[in-house]
C-alpha cells in the first residue's frame, strides 16, 4: 500500500470486521476507535454502501482519525408502545442537523435499522416506523405515518398515511393514502390516494395523484395526472394521460362512471 494514499475512514456500527459485513477492498482497520472499531478505504463509499452495511463516517484530517461523529440519534427503552405486535421506541436526537435540534424528541422505531445515521432523515411527532424498513437520505417520516418493511429515501410522508411492502424514492406522500406492494419514484401522492399491487408490485414514476384516486392491481403509470376519484384496476399501463373526475380503467379500457365512485376511506390503527 502507498503510504501517502488517502484515507476514508468509517466506524463499524453494529459488528466488527469479518467477512462479508464491510466493503472489500478496504486499505486498514483501527480497533480502538468506536464501539467496534474502524475502518478505512481509499476512496468515500457510496450512501447506499453506508446503508447497507451500517458504516458512519469519521471525521478526519488527512489519513489520521480525529474523532468520532458517532450516531445521530439514541433510542429511549423507556419510551416504548406495541404496534402491531412489534415493540417500538421513541428516539431522540444525539446532535443537530437539518431542522433538528439536539435533545429533541422524535416518532418510534423498532430497531437502529429503521433509520440512517446518515444525512438529514427523520422520524418526527408520533409517526412509526418499523419491520425491515429502512428510511435514508433526507426523508421526513411525520404526523402519524406509518412504514411498515418499506424502503423510504429522499420522501415525505405525513398526515395518516400508511406504506407497506413498498419502495418510495424522491416523492411526497400526504394525508390519507395508503401504498402497499408498490414502487413510487418521483411522484406526488395526496388526499386519499390508495396503491395496491398484485403479483408484481405496482409502479409509479413522475406522477401526480390526488383527491381519491384507487390503483389495484399490476398497475404502472408514469408521467400521468389522476385526481378527484379515478380508478385503475387490472393490468394497466398508462403514460402521459391526465383523467380526472369518476374515470375507471380496466385492462386497458377507459369508462366514464355515471355513478359517482366511492371515496376511498382506510382504517388506521392508533
Amino acid at each position: 500500500m502507498n503510504g501517502d494514499e488517502k484515507k476514508y475512514w468509517y466506524s463499524l456500527k453494529i459488528r466488527g470486521i469479518s467477512k462479508g459485513t464491510q466493503p472489500e477492498g478496504y486499505i486498514d482497520i483501527d480497533k480502538s476507535k468506536g464501539k467496534w472499531g474502524s475502518i478505512a478505504y481509499n476512496r468515500p463509499l457510496t450512501e447506499e454502501e453506508l446503508d447497507h452495511f451500517d458504516l458512519v463516517p469519521l471525521k478526519q484530517k488527512e489519513d489520521k482519525v480525529i474523532s468520532f461523529e458517532g450516531p445521530k440519534y439514541t433510542i429511549l427503552r423507556s419510551d416504548r408502545k406495541k404496534y402491531e405486535k412489534h415493540w417500538v421506541y421513541r428516539i431522540q436526537a444525539l446532535k443537530g442537523f437539518g431542522d433538528v435540534k439536539a435533545g429533541e424528541l422524535g416518532g418510534y422505531i423498532e430497531s437502529d435499522r429503521n433509520l440512517s445515521h446518515n444525512n438529514n432523515s427523520w422520524v418526527y411527532d408520533n409517526a412509526v416506523v418499523f419491520g425491515n424498513s429502512k428510511v435514508k437520505g433526507n426523508s421526513v417520516i411525520k404526523d402519524y405515518a406509518v412504514i411498515k418493511n418499506s424502503h423510504v429515501s429522499n420522501t415525505t410522508v405525513k398526515g395518516k398515511s400508511i406504506l407497506v411492502d413498498s419502495d418510495v424514492y424522491d416523492s411526497t406522500i400526504l394525508d390519507y393514502s395508503y401504498i402497499d406492494n408498490a414502487t413510487v419514484k418521483k411522484s406526488s401522492l395526496s388526499d386519499r390516494v390508495f396503491i395496491s399491487g398484485d403479483r408484481e408490485k405496482a409502479l409509479l414514476i413522475g406522477c401526480q395523484l390526488s383527491q381519491d384516486v384507487n390503483i389495484d392491481g399490476q398497475v404502472k403509470v408514469k408521467n400521468s395526472i389522476l385526481e378527484n376519484t379515478v380508478s385503475i384496476e387490472g393490468d394497466t399501463i398508462l403514460d402521459s394521460v391526465s383523467y380526472s373526475d369518476n374515470r375507471k380503467i380496466v385492462d386497458q379500457e377507459v369508462m366514464e362512471v355515471s355513478n359517482k365512485l366511492e371515496k376511498n376511506s382506510f382504517h388506521y390503527e392508533r
